[in-house]
């Protein structure tokens, strides 16, 4: 399919050079273990993508860049408990993906440390660092430049981007789910900090059960676990959408665009670099297993 907008063209391989230094950063990192090489890999390569998206919308007279104003104050109840649904959703799938594969959740998430040091240290790599960076280029720069083909086609390639880059098999459907949620808080509110709350959360929740499972699974509480995860999810969720009817009934959430042209969501949807990327992906996934 020929890709008629250019914008569309070079975002779509942003995602491919994200992954590429992603695994070369990552490969660095593991192997001399050092801390700086840890920063590095968490920062440079979604930095270095949303850079050029950025750039390349300033001589293009393009708005790529992430947008960094604050979302209105009555929005923060619901970007909290739209969060934390997003948060325990995610781990509910990957749950289920790890009953359906055999495996145990902690080995599906892959949160394992190599970071030696403080407290602090560990949740700046872990916590902080991915939920900012990564969030600027997947919903601040990727869905601003895949915006010709309407919203909801760039929040669903931004997603889907966002959970292959993670290259883990296990860890796949959990992000595309939390992606899309991440998505729409971001455009929805006009502000990518909704998506850096949203994702902080998610990153903080995660560590915290990679400590803990092995005691539940121990003491078999695993299952009380899941129940009460579940009805928390419902809760959360049902608080989320209650705040997002007001939101929506004062008018301060942005609504869901179209594509101003027929066929060019269709453009966005199967732009070659997304293609390459499930190609990338499946070769990654294949050799690691």
């Amino acid at each position: 399919m020929k890709i008629k907008n250019k914008t569309t063209l070079l975002a779509g391989f942003m995602p491919v050079l994200c992954m590429g230094a992603m695994l070369l950063m990552k490969y660095f990192a593991l192997s001399r273990k050092g801390v700086w090489l840890i920063a590095l890999w968490q920062v440079l390569p979604f930095l270095l993508p949303c850079i050029i998206l950025s750039v390349y919308g300033a001589v293009k007279k393009e708005p790529l860049y992430p947008r960094l104003s604050m979302p209105p104050k009555r929005s923060f109840g619901f970007i909290l408990t739209v969060s934390i649904a997003a948060s325990l959703l995610s781990l509910l799938i990957n749950c289920l993906v790890a009953a359906l594969t055999g495996s145990s959740y902690y080995k599906t998430v892959g949160f394992s440390s190599y970071i030696g040091g403080s407290t602090w240290l560990i949740l700046l790599l872990m916590v902080v660092l991915p939920a900012v960076f990564e969030e600027l280029f997947f919903r601040g720069s990727l869905i601003p430049a895949l915006s010709s083909g309407g919203t909801a086609a760039a929040i669903f390639v931004s997603a889907l981007a966002f959970a292959l880059c993670h290259g883990d098999a296990h860890n796949l459907a959990g992000p595309f789910a939390a992606g899309l949620i991440y998505g729409y808080i971001s455009y929805s509110l006009d502000s990518v900090w909704p998506a850096v709350i949203a994702h902080l959360i998610n990153n903080a929740l995660n560590l915290l059960i990679a400590y803990v499972t092995r005691a539940y699974e121990i003491l078999g509480l695993w299952s009380y676990f899941l129940i009460i995860t579940g009805a928390l999810f419902c809760a959360f969720t049902a608080f989320s959408m209650t705040a997002l009817e007001k939101l929506l009934e004062k008018g301060k959430v942005k609504r869901l665009l179209r594509a101003p042209e027929k066929g060019v969501a269709t453009e966005v949807l199967f732009t070659p670099g997304l293609i390459v990327l499930i190609a990338v992906f499946l070769i990654y996934v294949f050799t690691e297993a």
